[in-house]
């Protein structure tokens, strides 16, 4: 691994996209959200700190990807162990799959929302690893929501979009909390005051995390739900969804330790396409650039196929890894992807893209954390707790309401299925790279490209994020970003019987990347953000 060529081609930029420390580094998706993080480490807190005070920074100023009301699954290395932090979102004891219309993937409103995992994710990791009190942490995203943030063109864009869903939402509470008059995206540098969310914040910080799933926080959210039809109730709450510390999956990619997460995220699947690239890479030489293109389209196609047959489950239909990354299934399905002449089905029915946030923290002891947290669909269910001020999950659209024997089938207590993979690289046991990224069932394969331009060219961390991003269906609908300038690819693509989407330039659905790095052959940080966002990285 040639650690010299990425480290010493990387440097700072004055849009803060990419940043440079001695003592370490955090990288998320909004600058308040990273400046909160980097006050924290510079105070003595360690990266599970400043990722917590990030964490409901990002809850006030991207209400469309994360809050109060979602669920956050991640990676920590801390004191030299591993582990995987499930923070999953359970089924209301009312939710069950018979309440739902036929087409229930579509639904929206508080019937959609399982009970909110964040807060609970959040106090359990300050609590076993936190350096600096509780309430301390929660005072920058407090003042945020108080004092109010701009919005932004990205946030207004996502607005645009997610407008025909807000006004459809029945009760529009997400609307009048969010919209502009209650009906129009706000204009880009609006400041966005959430007096009703600091009071909240507030009460969490005084009171402990317990405060969000029991008094009057529970009482409120229960009166909500039963007011607008929604399946959340004071006992689910009462329940309090702490996360579970699962052991994280490995594996050897370009010299270095792979460690990512188990089910019920896409981890295994970001692992058999780097398995795949191991294979399919000795022999780029004999191909063309296009036609190197052409193969991880394809490759991305039938993981994308493969994980949705497999779904693994913790509990109900465990990951065996053996099974997973068997050396001869990888190889005949390395063989699979080269030879592959494209006769695809039909196009799917077109779901609703998910929208996730990401947090990367490295800090001076070497201790690391890579969050993903989301309400699943921009803007969740776009319905609101307007007393409280957040927005809430639409988690029960992940779940399959038909097949009784399918491992994600809706049933009260139930986790929901996620394509997040946030994943952390290792020379030996030191933690090089903390890394995550949005973009629902595009994640593995944009997490896939990113290692294969970071490690097989000759990029730095922040380059590698910057180049263009593939990904493909399971229909055969191959995705192109920047494809005004790849004209043969997409001529190679539509030649061999894909239909392509083409995006004409950096498009958000291809992920969000914010990665911390701790240098091996020097003594400083990298950090670095994707250009497709909002997000920014600090040094410190």
């Amino acid at each position: 691994m040639d650690f010299a060529r990425i480290e010493n081609a990387f440097s700072p930029s004055d849009d803060r996209k990419s940043a440079i420390g001695r003592n370490g580094v955090i990288a998320a998706a909004f600058p308040e959200a990273v400046a909160a993080g980097a006050a924290v480490l510079r105070a003595g807190g360690n990266a599970v700190d400043a990722a917590c005070a990030a964490n409901f920074v990002l809850g006030v100023c991207e209400p469309q990807g994360s809050g109060l009301g979602g669920q956050s699954m991640g990676l920590l290395h801390f004191g030299g162990r591993t582990m995987a932090i499930d923070g999953s979102t359970p089924v209301p004891a009312l939710a069950h799959a018979a309440a739902f219309v036929p087409d229930a993937e579509a639904a929206i409103g508080h019937k959609a929302t399982t009970v909110p995992g964040t807060v609970a994710f959040w106090g359990y990791l300050n609590r076993r690893f936190g350096r600096m009190p509780w309430h301390e942490l929660l005072q920058p995203a407090i003042a945020v929501a108080r004092e109010g943030y701009r919005m932004t063109p990205y946030q207004r864009s996502i607005q645009v979009m997610a407008l025909p869903w807000f006004k459809q939402e029945a009760s529009q509470t997400g609307a009048r909390l969010f919209l502009a008059h209650g009906n129009a995206p706000v204009p880009v540098e609006t400041l966005i005051k959430q007096p009703r969310l600091a009071e909240t914040l507030a009460h969490l910080a005084e009171e402990g995390p317990e405060a969000f799933y029991l008094g009057d926080i529970a009482t409120a959210i229960d009166a909500d739900m039963r007011r607008y039809g929604g399946f959340l109730r004071r006992a689910d709450l009462a329940a309090i969804p702490w996360p579970v510390e699962r052991e994280p999956l490995t594996m050897q990619f370009r010299g270095l330790r792979m460690v990512t997460m188990p089910p019920p995220t896409a981890g295994i699947t970001l692992l058999q396409a780097l398995a795949l690239v191991e294979r399919l890479s000795a022999e780029w030489s004999h191909y063309t650039p296009v036609a190197r293109e052409r193969i991880l389209v394809e490759m991305y196609r039938q993981l994308f196929r493969l994980r949705t047959k497999s779904a693994y489950h913790p509990t109900l239909r465990p990951l065996d890894m053996a099974e997973a990354l068997d050396p001869a299934q990888l190889d005949a399905l390395a063989q699979s992807v080269r030879d592959t002449t494209a006769v695809f089905p039909a196009p799917a029915h077109t779901q609703r893209s998910g929208e996730t946030t990401q947090i990367s923290v490295i800090d001076g002891d070497g201790n690391g954390i890579a969050v993903s947290q989301s309400l699943y669909f921009m803007y969740g269910a776009f319905a609101a707790n307007e007393d409280l001020g957040f927005m809430y999950n639409d988690y029960l659209t992940r779940f399959e309401k038909r097949d009784e024997s399918h491992a994600y089938y809706l049933r009260p207590g139930a986790i929901p299925w996620t394509s997040v993979a946030p994943a952390l690289m290792f020379d030996g046991d030191a933690l090089w790279l903390a890394v995550g990224t949005p973009g629902a069932e595009r994640i593995f394969s944009a997490m896939s490209t990113v290692f294969l331009d970071l490690f097989d060219g000759s990029h730095s961390l922040v380059n590698a994020l910057s180049l263009p991003r593939l990904h493909c269906d399971a229909d055969g609908t191959a995705c192109v970003e920047l494809a005004a300038q790849r004209g043969d690819l997409v001529r190679l693509l539509a030649e061999s019987g894909y239909r392509v989407r083409e995006y004409p330039g950096y498009d958000f659905t291809f992920g969000g990347f914010h990665a911390a790095l701790r240098c091996r052959t020097r003594q400083e940080f990298h950090g670095a953000a994707d250009i497709r966002r909002d997000g920014i990285a600090i040094g410190v």
